[in-house]
């Protein structure tokens, strides 16, 4: 093991398995450079609050390589604060890239793309007749301790990532092989010397080959995950999901925007800049993963776990009583009446808001609940409420059943949750449609999804909800001076 610069590297010799395809003479690793008008970086403020950067209206992009993983590092410790990268690649060496919703309204531009798996593939799928010889593209395995996470999630050292990789998918102890502590990791108070995340996070890059077998590679990923208890299942606010000890529900998302920049801080919170570590080794074959079946499935104790869960879930739900003693059903919690031609009134930030919330369904090939929340505020779920069919009163409070004589439920201000004091019920507002509407959460989702611009097809079962595409339709703006 030697030490080079900011970065520790170590280099083995071992004989490769079949799996990999060992390094002769120069390579060249494809990826993205996209460099935004906005900041992309978080910023943390002095009392600690996260505040997540602007999504990316307008940008310029541009191919670039490098030669090897080694190489990658230095390149990722030049990005500015405008800077992102995506593992993809565009057909064309450079260009302007908007979003979705402006491609499609017209925008001009040289060489024009949007944010999208459209346009940014990975090396295989943007040249489909290519053969990889001596270029290559490169993966990413993000892995994120989540404060619902079992404690053997919980890894403080890029060993112990190198070592659970290895567990995982032992072939990677000879591919080539780098681990940077992630953006958001390290930001610690230097008054109490407290940091701020209860773990680090780290971005694992390998290099592979065959990038149209991706899908193989991850299936393996998960498999194994289950089979060494680095899998589980539980709540999210959004549902019951399954989880895992690395992100693998965007693995094979081309598109997906890498920040690798310093965030920003103001004190007395600080970035601990810490050293990348650099493994020697081949390239990992995708094609080699076919055989993927041959791991036991999870699928039977998956779903086991996920039904365990949702009994529980629906034993609380079935418990929940009113203060007058009645059970919180659509037949007591939906308005028996809405007129059609209300307007909602909202302020220019409430409608700015919403702009970012029908620009990211626009933008995002796997939209998630928990992004969506960070554009959430009170006034976007009161428009909500209103539009379904509730009279949300000055204090934001408002009565979730027809037979109430005095408001029960909220709006929390600052997380936007709804929460009714007469049945225990506390959740964001897709909760409030899945429980109020009886709905399962893909489908209540979907029809949060339509609100602002997305068109799923979706039935309610008791066919209570109104036309989400009246809601635009309702909105009506006041400026506001401050």
């Amino acid at each position: 093991m030697e030490s080079q610069n900011n970065i520790t590297v170590v280099i083995g010799d071992e004989t490769l398995p079949e799996y990999i395809i060992p390094i002769v003479g120069q390579i060249k690793v494809y990826f993205t450079l996209i460099r935004s008008n906005n900041l992309v970086v978080k910023t943390y403020l002095p009392d600690g609050k996260k505040k997540t950067a602007a999504s990316i209206w307008k940008a310029k992009y541009s191919m670039q390589h490098v030669d090897g993983l080694l190489s990658f590092d230095k390149y990722l410790w030049t990005l500015t604060q405008n800077d992102t990268i995506s593992l993809g690649i565009t057909e064309k060496i450079g260009g302007d890239l908007v979003t979705n919703t402006k491609l499609e309204d017209g925008a001009t531009g040289t060489n024009l793309i949007s944010r999208s798996g459209r346009f940014i593939k990975f090396l295989n799928e943007t040249y489909k007749y290519y053969k990889e010889t001596k270029d290559f593209s490169a993966f990413l395995v993000d892995i994120d301790f989540d404060k619902k996470s079992p404690s053997h999630f919980k890894l403080d050292t890029k060993e112990e990532v190198r070592a659970v990789l290895i567990k995982l998918a032992p072939m990677l102890e000879f591919v080539q092989m780098l681990i940077r502590p992630s953006s958001s990791s390290g930001i610690r108070n230097s008054e109490t010397g407290e940091y701020r995340n209860l773990s680090k996070s780290y971005h694992v890059y390998i290099l592979i080959s065959n990038t149209k077998y991706i899908h193989h590679f991850t299936e393996y990923l998960k498999r194994r995950c289950w089979q060494n208890n680095f899998a589980y299942v539980t709540t999210n606010g959004a549902g019951v999901t399954d989880r895992y000890i690395m992100d693998l529900s965007v693995m094979k998302t081309s598109e997906r925007l890498v920040v690798e920049s310093v965030p920003i801080t103001y004190l007395p919170y600080i970035k601990e800049i810490e050293p990348s570590s650099f493994y020697g080794g081949g390239i990992l074959d995708l094609e080699k993963f076919e055989n993927y079946a041959n791991e036991p499935d999870y699928k039977e104790e998956l779903n086991r776990q996920k039904q365990l869960i949702k009994g529980t879930n629906d034993l609380k739900i079935s418990s929940r009583k009113t203060k007058n003693n009645k059970s919180l059903t659509p037949i007591n919690c939906i308005p028996l009446s809405t007129n059609n031609n209300t307007s909602i009134i909202i302020s220019d930030d409430t409608l700015k808001k919403m702009g970012y919330i029908h620009h990211y369904f626009k933008d995002t090939t796997y939209s998630k609940i928990q992004e969506v929340q960070n554009f959430l505020d009170e006034y976007v779920v009161k428009a909500i409420l209103i539009f379904l069919g509730y009279k949300i009163e000055h204090n934001l409070m408002f009565k979730m059943r027809v037979d109430e004589k005095t408001a029960s439920a909220s709006i929390q201000r600052k997380t936007a949750l709804i929460s009714d004091f007469g049945s225990n019920f506390r959740g964001g507002i897709v909760n409030f449609i899945m429980e109020v509407y009886q709905l399962d959460f893909i489908t209540s989702f979907r029809y949060f999804k339509n609100l602002f611009g997305q068109n799923y097809k979706i039935k309610s079962k008791i066919g209570a909800l109104r036309d989400p595409k009246k809601f635009q339709k309702c909105l009506q703006t006041i400026s506001i001076t401050f």
